[in-house]
């Protein structure tokens, strides 16, 4: 994160020095201040807001919080040692300077965040943003977004979720609990309890002789434990990438190792080994940093698992860069310490604080940023930041006051406020204010019921997990005609989920049972499913769907299969799901194949309504059209030609009904909802689609001939489905 740590600027009046009492410690920590440090962290901020605000400029600029993290390490490590040294160490002066310097700016962020959100969001994401307020003011961010953030399929994406940002922060903060009891350990020092300007001067006095002994000779036995330790830290962030990314991502022992590096340069320093490097030393190493922070920021990209090995070069190339600018100035750290550099440096803090709630409200409200409100929100995010530094933070970093009064007027006053603020909206269940108005609970409450997403109705067996095959029993994944035959499957994935309703209606009207089942972001094939998932979580799933698919699958004599066919990699797809086809078609079965849905532009929001009822500003188009893509007529053709070549296999597609003369509608004539997003049908709208066929077709084939089809296959009458039966 972006913890103004020493070395931005002068340490406040406790900081401990060499001999010769406060002042002269004072003045001594004052000229450690180093202006490339500044620099670097304007780089770091200025790419990840960037990052934020433009993914395709700087594709890797979210490794700036791993730049943060080297330099935090760095400099939190550098000040503990030099206090161990000069004798007057506190763990208590340790945790009031980190008060000083986080707590105020981080909870003016969370209360007017929190404050707003009760306002302008949705409840469900105001009632999450109350949570997360609560979590951050407890230090942990990270587990709270670790634990709790939604992904399931339709979860808003996490560029809405205003406080998601502040992660980083609890890493920091959890860190720096542990680390003023490791120093000390590491070096084999013990520090003081308490501190303070009398004692201080004592201390010092009572220390000063080994001053020297303290630094230069570091225990090897646990500099290299260290050593291991950060190296561990970066493998385990790729160990667990798979089975665990969300904890690999958010949580402190998969992030350590950057921390570890910045502390390991800082004891190197401390030591003397690298306390003036030479001048070729110092030029290579800027060079060599520059290289490695500019290049993560360009050439890495959220398409690949991070952290993990991949954070090594910026972690690396920052600790270079730290590096190149001690003792003498090398040429990068010179162009680091430039005046507009510096001068972002320095709020840094406060604008990383302010860059992300004003990018997620804008988002939310708006889904894109254009290159106006990006201006905007750019200028904004400086604006809050030169403000917050102004009056939040250097009042707070210099006050004098003692450790006490600091912890109560830095931390729990007014994180006893967020704290009240959020409970209030956890109280009202993120309505807020809102809860005094009954229109607008009751409006709500009518547009969510149509937006619902398939897997929220009981009559969808969508799973985005597969456990056992319990998963095939529910009764309520049986649709169609009361008393008419079972016998068909409906299994694909999400895409799959949203024909229950129109299938539903062709089935009643002919006569038959269907059950179905889905799984989230697999594609219906029966072998290797996994290598065709374009996301790496899902490749175990889709394995295990299809696992447990062939063992039932034998019950079903037709089976429906459908998807969204463009969401997998396409190399293979068509041929695996030919060879699904033949080889269901050779063990007796009778295959349909159902086209995929035209897509509306990604900037369609459907629930642009429902966030219209309080979002400032925020107007709703009357309609959003689009016409079939030249694509989607080419992948459905694919999948007629697959059927027309095998027999067996049968193609069916309502785009001709959902499409009235080629152009798609989100909304039918009576203002229904057809589209829940670009790619999805609604539950309702689906079922208008299933009315519509009819309509214009009657029954239409393949489906008028599976009665048939079932009554050959000796299902032709009404039978429980058989993978109710506990045997």
């Amino acid at each position: 994160m972006l913890d103004p740590s020493n070395g931005g600027t002068a340490v406040d009046s406790a900081a401990a020095g060499p001999p010769g009492g406060l002042a002269s410690a004072v003045q001594r920590r004052s000229e450690g201040w180093r202006a490339d440090i500044d620099g670097l962290r304007a780089v770091a901020v200025l790419a990840v807001i960037v990052f934020h605000l433009r993914k395709r400029w700087l594709p890797g600029g979210f490794a700036g919080v791993d730049v943060f993290f080297v330099i935090s390490g760095f400099l939190i490590t550098r000040a503990i040692v030099e206090d161990l040294s000069a004798g007057v160490f506190s763990r208590t002066e340790f945790y009031r300077r980190r008060v000083k310097r986080i707590s105020l700016p981080m909870l003016a962020v969370v209360l007017a965040t929190v404050a707003f959100a009760q306002v302008a969001l949705l409840p469900k994401d105001a009632l999450a943003t109350a949570w997360s307020g609560v979590a951050a003011v407890l230090s942990g961010a990270n587990v709270y977004f670790w634990r709790a953030l939604d992904r399931s399929y339709f979860a808003p994406g996490t560029d809405e979720v205003p406080l998601l940002h502040l992660w980083s922060l609890g890493v920091e903060e959890q860190f720096y609990l542990l680390w003023p009891w490791v120093v000390p350990w590491i070096l084999g020092r013990r520090g003081t309890a308490n501190g303070g300007a009398s004692g201080l001067a004592a201390h010092v006095e009572d220390e000063s002789p080994r001053r020297d002994a303290a630094t230069a000779s570091l225990p090897a036995g646990r500099m290299a434990l260290m050593a291991a330790v950060a190296l561990a830290s970066f493998l385990l962030g790729d160990a667990l990438f798979g089975s665990a990314p969300y904890f690999a991502y958010y949580m402190l022992p998969t992030r350590v190792g950057e921390l570890l590096v910045g502390a390991i340069l800082a004891f190197a320093v401390a030591g003397g080994a690298l306390q003036a490097p030479g001048s070729l030393l110092r030029e290579a190493a800027g060079a060599a940093g520059a290289a490695l922070v500019l290049g993560s920021l360009v050439l890495l990209s959220e398409s690949k698992p991070f952290p993990g090995w991949r954070a090594l070069a910026p972690t690396v190339g920052a600790a270079l860069l730290l590096l190149s600018g001690q003792g003498m100035p090398s040429a990068v750290s010179r162009v680091l310490s430039l005046r507009p550099l510096v001068a972002v440096g320095r709020v840094s803090y406060s604008a990383y604080l302010w860059h992300w709630p004003l990018i997620a409200f804008w988002k939310y409200g708006f889904r894109q940023v254009g290159d106006l409100a990006g201006l905007g929100i750019f200028a904004a995010t400086f604006a809050l930041a030169a403000a917050s530094h102004r009056w939040i933070e250097r009042p707070a970093r210099r006050t004098t006051a003692s450790a006490e009064r600091v912890a109560v007027l830095q931390w729990f006053v007014p994180g006893g406020v967020v704290m009240a603020a959020a409970l209030l909206a956890i109280a009202t269940r993120g309505l807020g204010p809102r809860a005094l108005s009954a229109s607008y609970a009751g409006r709500l409450d009518a547009m969510h019921r149509v937006l619902r997403p398939a897997y929220g109705y009981e009559s969808v067996c969508q799973y985005h997990r597969v456990e056992s095959e319990r998963l095939f029993e529910p009764v309520r994944c049986v649709n169609g005609a009361e008393g008419g035959p079972d016998g068909v499957l409906l299994w694909g994935d999400s895409n799959a989920a949203h024909y229950v309703g129109m299938l539903d209606v062709i089935a009643r009207a002919a006569g038959f049972r269907f059950r179905n089942f889905e799984v989230t972001s697999c594609p219906p094939v029966l072998e290797a499913p996994g290598r065709l998932a374009r996301k790496p979580l899902q490749k175990a799933l889709c394995e295990a769907a299809s696992r447990l698919v062939k063992s039932r699958i034998g019950r079903y004599p037709v089976v429906v299969l459908a998807g969204r066919w463009d969401g997998y990699t396409q190399d293979g797809l068509f041929d695996a799901l030919a060879g699904t086809a033949r080889g269901l078609v050779a063990e007796g079965h009778r295959v349909i194949l159902v086209g995929e849905i035209p897509r509306l532009p990604e900037f369609y929001d459907p629930d642009c309504g429902r966030r219209a009822l309080s979002f400032p500003g925020l107007d709703c188009p009357a309609q959003v059209t689009a016409p079939i893509a030249p694509e989607v007529r080419a992948l459905n053709a694919r999948l007629a030609e697959i059927a027309e070549r095998t027999p067996g296999v049968e193609y069916f597609d309502a785009n001709r009904e959902l499409c009235p003369e080629g152009r798609c509608s989100a909304f039918a004539a009576d203002g229904t909802v057809i589209y829940r997003d670009s790619t999805h049908l609604t539950m309702p709208g689906s079922i208008l689609l299933g009315q519509a066929v009819l309509s214009a077709r009657g029954v239409p084939p393949p489906f008028d001939q599976v009665p048939a089809w079932l009554a050959e296959a000796g299902r032709g009458a009404a039978s429980p489905p058989r993978d109710r039966d506990p045997s």
